[in-house]
């Protein structure tokens, strides 16, 4: 298999040459032979198609493009919308009419053809076929001209996908799958949550003292934004530049002896936030303990 580039709308451009087994189709119905750099599918006795899928799953939000060279004895070309062998849409070299064929199949209704475009078209020739799925819209391009244009009612990049052979063999040289799926544009960035601890306090704190150094670690495997510190779910302070280590100065005047809840909530740079609390006391116990979790300021919320 070799892979061919991108174009700037495009995140995946992939090409099977079938030199070799390059797992991007596996057969589904019907007989499918890899033989001499060609891909040949064949109805298996007591029914009428080869259907060969895909297994590079497309979101059907995005497009989706197939472009494949290929000469049939009838009917070849490639399906979409597939639910099942005998449920799908499918665009096609349909030889015994020659024309080139937007459908769909279903067991009840059989073949319906949604719309066609006359064509000159030989069983000994290599045509380059290719169908663009957007939408709802399928667009057909024959030897890179545009030949139909189909418009249905619901999306198209919904099901399976792969190749067709119907009422006779069909031998494809060759398979071009693109999207611009973003699940396809490179590795995903894995961003774990930010982890913070409070690492110095004003346990034990008299009332003689009124400003202590309230400290915490925090880190993030790609980046800290900042850390913000509460008394008993009340801000007492942001910290967002953590060259020094992260901390703020809390000034305790008219905070009554007692039991407290302090905390510390960090931030990072995707905005995925942790916190950290534990509780402290003064020297003097008083008969008021309200405990309180953290609780983000609103003016550092987002």
């Amino acid at each position: 298999m070799a892979n061919a580039g991108t174009t700037a709308r495009d995140t995946l451009s992939r090409t099977d040459n079938f030199t070799t087994d390059g797992g991007l189709l596996v057969p589904d119905v019907g007989s499918w032979q890899l033989s001499d750099g060609r891909y040949t599918g064949t109805p298996e006795a007591g029914s009428n198609t080869a259907e060969s899928l895909a297994q590079l799953v497309i979101h059907p939000a995005y497009m989706l493009q197939l472009e494949t060279t290929l000469k049939a004895q009838s009917t070849g070309g490639v399906l979409f919308d597939q639910y099942s062998p005998t449920d799908f849409k499918y665009a096609a070299l349909s030889l015994s009419t020659g024309q080139v064929v937007i459908g769909h199949y279903t067991e009840r209704n059989g073949w319906v053809v949604d719309a066609y475009s006359t064509q000159a078209l030989s069983s000994n020739t290599d045509y380059l076929l290719g169908v663009t799925l957007q939408g709802n819209v399928v667009t057909v391009t024959l030897g890179g001209q545009v030949v139909l244009t189909k418009v249905y009612n619901a999306l198209v990049v919904d099901g399976s996908y792969g190749l067709l052979s119907v009422n006779g063999t069909s031998s494809f040289d060759q398979l071009t799958v693109k999207t611009n799926d973003p699940a396809y544009g490179g590795p995903i960035e894995i961003d774990d949550p930010p982890t913070v601890a409070i690492t110095s306090s004003a346990n034990g704190a008299t009332s003689a003292v009124t400003l202590f150094n309230i400290t915490a670690n925090a880190s993030d495997d790609i980046g800290v934004a900042r850390v913000e510190f509460f008394i008993n779910g009340v801000s007492i302070g942001v910290d967002s530049n953590g060259a020094d280590g992260w901390s703020v100065i809390w000034d305790s005047t008219g905070m009554a002896n007692g039991v407290y809840t302090l905390c510390a909530t960090v931030t990072d740079t995707k905005g995925q936030t942790s916190s950290y609390s534990i509780q402290r006391h003064g020297e003097q116990r008083g008969p008021g303990r309200a405990e309180y979790g953290c609780q983000r300021s609103e003016r550092n919320h987002h």
